[in-house]
């Protein structure tokens, strides 16, 4: 048995992420909430707007899965609150995350920490998702590792391409400040100029270093890791959300030869691992439907990825990639500095080459935008 159609609907939720993913079948239908967050709602909406967007999810009935990509506030603040109780309500079988959001993962000192309110932001998320985890079934996944879903889709291959766990890529330690051939940083790129990497920060106030320049907690934890794995640690959680965004599940559903790619957050580091396996960039190559990256910053969308899409082109025709963007300008970054969100050069690409929806521009009365697409 397989899905005859997939729908997708993109959430207007500002500077976050928000899709819901069904797959029809002949009988029934199988809903999956793949994020709910975010850090600036969009302009001219009530203060409760999250909650409305949980209700009207939850008109669908109930959701068979929810993915949390990372724990960052653009990606499950929704699932916090009134909002999350909402979602809760919808009684998830499945909760996927990543393998950094394990328990034992945390007994082993590699994962997140407890459940105290001082440990780490988005308590309140962090905990309702732990709940309906419990409730359900937990997912903690990583690159190559099983989704969790298989159970719930017949006829669909869902591939987990990241997050690496440390030993697969220990490059998640850290975050490169700029990358010529990869970030999306300057309109000639390929002249390789030295300012490009005096350029600001994406997120100027938060602490940065260098890909050659180790922090100084980060020292700390690998001289003592050893020591660490004997006994529960809420540092490496800490140490971990500099970079969190490299934790990102990235997830590639394929029915045939249609397939969907939502990376979360996932940056040039997490995706360095998954580009560099011959039967991922094989797989890559076939997307029909990009869920852009990080917001369509500079670096959530690696050149050589994009350069993979078979299905990009200058051509409005049937089959071109259908590329869809959450986010809201001004947010982060700075024009100056190329830093600004969406990166221009991105978007612009996205444009020539593929069929981009931006939620942005949807009207202030349009919640979202629903895609659907007959297998």
């Amino acid at each position: 048995m397989n899905p005859w159609k997939v729908s997708l609907r993109a959430y207007n939720v500002g500077f976050g992420d928000c899709s819901l993913l069904t797959f029809h079948y002949a009988h029934e239908s199988k809903r999956i909430l793949i994020d709910f967050g975010s850090t600036k709602p969009p302009a001219g909406v009530p203060a409760n707007f999250m909650q409305r967007i949980a209700r009207d999810i939850a008109t669908g009935g109930s959701l068979d899965a929810v993915v949390a990509t990372h724990r960052h506030n653009d990606h499950i603040s929704g699932f916090g609150s009134n909002s999350g109780k909402i979602v809760a309500s919808l009684k998830p079988q499945v909760v996927v995350q990543p393998w950094t959001e394990d328990p034992q993962a945390a007994r082993d000192g590699f994962g997140r920490c407890d459940q105290s309110e001082t440990c780490t932001p988005n308590s309140s998320a962090v905990r309702n998702l732990m709940e309906m985890a419990r409730k359900g079934h937990a997912a903690y996944v990583h690159s190559g590792s099983p989704s969790g879903l298989d159970p719930l889709l017949p006829g669909v291959e869902i591939l987990v391409l990241g997050p690496p766990t440390l030993e697969q890529s220990a490059a998640i330690h850290w975050e490169r400040r700029c990358d010529p051939k990869e970030f999306w940083q300057f309109r000639a790129f390929w002249e390789g100029r030295a300012e490009a990497c005096k350029a600001g920060d994406l997120f100027p106030h938060a602490d940065r270093y260098s890909p050659g320049e180790t922090p100084p907690n980060l020292r700390w934890f690998l001289a003592r890791a050893q020591a660490i794995r004997k006994a529960q640690t809420k540092n490496f959680v800490r140490i971990l959300d500099r970079v969190l965004n490299n934790t990102s599940v990235i997830l590639l559903f394929r029915i045939g030869d249609f397939s969907l790619l939502f990376p979360g957050d996932a940056q040039i580091e997490s995706w360095s691992w998954s580009l560099g396996q011959k039967r991922y960039r094989e797989l890559l190559a076939g997307v029909r439907v990009y869920k852009v990256g990080h917001h369509g910053s500079r670096n959530g969308t690696p050149r050589s990825l994009w350069n993979l899409f078979l299905h990009r082109s200058r051509d409005s025709e049937s089959s071109r990639l259908l590329s869809i963007l959450s986010t809201r300008p001004g947010t982060h970054g700075s024009e100056p500095a190329h830093t600004e969100v969406p990166r221009r050069t991105l978007v612009e690409t996205l444009e020539r080459e593929s069929n981009l929806f931006c939620t942005q521009n949807l009207a202030k009365t349009q919640m979202y935008r629903e895609f659907e697409f007959i297998l």
